[in-house]
């Protein structure tokens, strides 16, 4: 860092964790920036600065404190402190330095710290400003006196109290005239509160006067009811978390309890309910005092996650729905939820309770869903009853994603889709479903994925010509005779009783261009013979049960870019040779390995027949044959890399 002086601006070209004291002789200097540095402190030296308008430490996370002088730098605009998750204390005075503009966060202190009125003559703050520690606030005057209304330039607040709750405390704390003091200028945007412990909010948190406000976010507050929030009418983004005390979500979060003749939340888009512990009911029906009221007319995404006790949603229908995440409730509120739209475009779910399949009702509603994700569901034996039902329903599906549900037996409770396929699936995973025995799956897929499916024994195709409706033995056995031309990507690993794979009809797979076979303990040795899908461009073999000693010859595809190739354990090596085969190493048992070749990658534990010499002879022929390709080689091994492959 240069510190010659004449310099009016500084900003570190590199990693610094100290600022030196000299930087106090820089009389002149208006500009100093050390975000993303490593330093824990500015010496006191900096309050010498007088000229200093612009400090930056943002993202410096190690930064404990500012000099305690730092109130002194009366010209100073700009002090960004954002993301130093050390720093939490505001430095005494700064109340006084009346021509800041931007000053993300300040912490209200205890006895002499700082104080929220310290906020009144900051007329000219200007973006964003957190303000933390509001639990210290007891007087709503000292609130009131921090003149919030009048900070016209504020876009974004955060409001903060204490997560811990403290009963003692509480009778001696006037919160809801704390926060109704607080009220900020109306020309707000963003707005977060958080941890507020007030049974009720001020009228002001949802007042249609606040027409500029786009997000809202509640958290952690200890109120009994939600406020009215459907008259702000630029909300896009509602966030609603860690409520535990709210049971009935009704009317009154949409409108006003006097007579209401209009549109609720006419501009959100996305709304989120979070670790809702409490939440029991959410219902528009509350009588007809409220006249006719219509609600959610540009609502495309809503997220329920941990709310497990919500047994009712009553709230109409929502035609501009595209987007449902819901997780932790029952499958009852899951059956409502999605009927309130049938133009769903992705529905993903996690830990539904009581859920054992999809029934037919509910895939009627389903027939714009593109991505279908289900997690952690230990209920569900079927994703849905017939697979006719399923492909004459699910029209749109383009992703299928089925994660750790643990007794997931097969698709379909009945298989009587023989010649029917789903034409619009591209892409299907199942990942940890221990039952899993049997898949239809649909001959559009261009990528399948199958892990950790250890009782996998059958996967079927349809098809318009006739084929046998099952495959037993692997988990692709036979898949050559079907028309998956159109498949690209195939990512076959951890089924331990997959015993093998037919590659006689691999040849057939003339668009897969990407391949994992890994961690298939039971593979016999049948595979492989040699023979791979010809337009092949990226293949990972390992963990097999073969050593690759014994693999015999392997044609590789011309068009093969990038080979990986790793053991199972420390007792799997590569081209190992034992007694018996001593001295019969030839370019037959190795691998012919394509010109178009850009990297090898070999992995593994080696040293077992290094002192031989043995596997080292293999590895210089495929050296050999490398080097003839004249440095067209990209050449990835482990640290002892002659003592072998593996």
């Amino acid at each position: 860092m240069d510190l010659a002086p004449g310099h009016d601006r500084i900003r570190p070209t590199s990693v610094i964790t100290k600022v030196p004291e000299s930087i106090g002789s820089l009389k002149h200097l208006r500009y100093l920036n050390f975000s993303h540095s490593n330093i824990t402190c500015l010496p006191e030296q900096v309050s010498h600065l007088y000229n200093l308008q612009s400090l930056l430490v943002h993202n410096c996370y190690w930064l404990s404190s500012l000099p305690r002088s730092f109130a002194k730098l009366i010209n100073m605009r700009h002090l960004d402190i954002s993301d130093t998750p050390k720093l939490n204390k505001t430095p005494l005075g700064i109340g006084g330095m009346t021509r800041l503009q931007t000053l993300p966060m300040v912490f209200i202190g205890e006895g002499d710290g700082f104080k929220i009125s310290d906020l009144k003559g900051l007329t000219d703050l200007q973006g964003q400003l957190s303000i933390m520690g509001l639990d210290k606030v007891i007087n709503p005057i000292q609130a009131k006196d921090a003149n919030l209304h009048q900070k016209k330039g504020l876009e974004v607040l955060e409001m903060k109290w204490s997560d811990v709750f403290d009963d003692a405390r509480n009778d001696l704390i006037e919160y809801e005239e704390v926060l109704k003091e607080l009220r900020p200028h109306p020309k707000l945007k963003i707005l977060k509160i958080l941890f507020y412990k007030g049974t009720r909010f001020p009228s002001w948190v949802g007042d249609p006067s606040f027409d500029q406000l786009t997000e809202l976010t509640l958290c952690g507050c200890r109120s009994t009811h939600l406020p009215t929030l459907g008259c702000l009418g630029s909300l896009k983004t509602l966030i609603v978390e860690r409520m535990s005390e709210v049971k009935t979500v009704g009317i009154e979060f949409f409108a006003p309890t006097n007579s209401f003749v209009g549109i609720a939340f006419p501009s959100l888009e996305v709304l989120e309910f979070e670790d809702m512990q409490g939440w029991q009911r959410w219902s528009i029906n509350s009588g007809d005092e409220h006249g006719t009221l219509t609600s959610f007319p540009c609502l495309h995404e809503i997220s329920i996650r941990c709310c497990p006790e919500l047994a009712e949603v009553s709230i109409g229908l929502i035609p501009s729905l595209r987007v449902l995440h819901v997780a932790e409730y029952s499958a009852e509120v899951l059956k409502g939820m999605v009927g309130m739209s049938s133009s769903l475009i992705e529905l993903k779910m996690w830990s539904v309770k009581g859920l054992a399949q999809l029934h037919g009702e509910d895939l009627t509603h389903l027939g714009a869903v593109e991505h279908l994700s289900i997690w952690n569901c230990d209920e569900l034996r079927y994703l849905w009853e017939r697979e006719s039902e399923a492909c004459k329903s699910l029209v749109s599906l383009q992703k299928l994603e089925v994660w750790n549900c643990k007794k997931l037996v097969s698709s379909a409770e009945k298989e009587d889709n023989f010649g029917i396929s789903m034409k619009s699936v591209k892409e299907v995973m199942f990942s940890n479903c221990e039952t899993l025995e049997s898949y239809n799956c649909p001959n559009s897929v261009e990528r399948l994925e199958i892990n950790s499916c250890g009782s996998m024994t059958s996967l079927t195709f349809s098809a318009v010509q006739e084929h046998p409706s099952t495959l037993t033995e692997s988990i692709v056995s036979d898949f050559g005779f079907l028309p998956m031309s159109c498949l690209t990507f195939l990512d076959i690993g951890f089924c331990k009783n997959l015993k093998s794979l037919s590659d006689e009809h691999f040849q057939s797979l003339t668009s897969l261009k990407g391949m994992w076979i890994y961690d298939c303990p039971s593979m016999d040795y049948s595979f492989p013979c040699g023979v791979w899908p010809p337009n092949l461009r990226s293949l990972t073999i390992g963990g097999l049960n073969k050593p690759m000693s014994k693999w015999g010859q392997q044609n590789f595809p011309a068009s093969l870019v990038f080979l990986h190739l790793y053991g199972r354990d420390s007792e799997v090596v590569s081209f190992a040779v034992t007694d018996d085969v001593r001295n019969t190493i030839t370019p037959s048992s190795c691998f012919l390995l394509s010109p178009s070749l850009v990297c090898l990658r070999l992995e593994g534990k080696i040293w077992r027949y290094a002192s031989s010499g043995y596997t080292a002879a293999a590895f210089n022929i495929i050296v050999h044959r490398m080097e003839a390709v004249e440095g067209h080689w990209i050449v990835e091994t482990t640290k002892d890399l002659y003592g072998g492959f593996f």
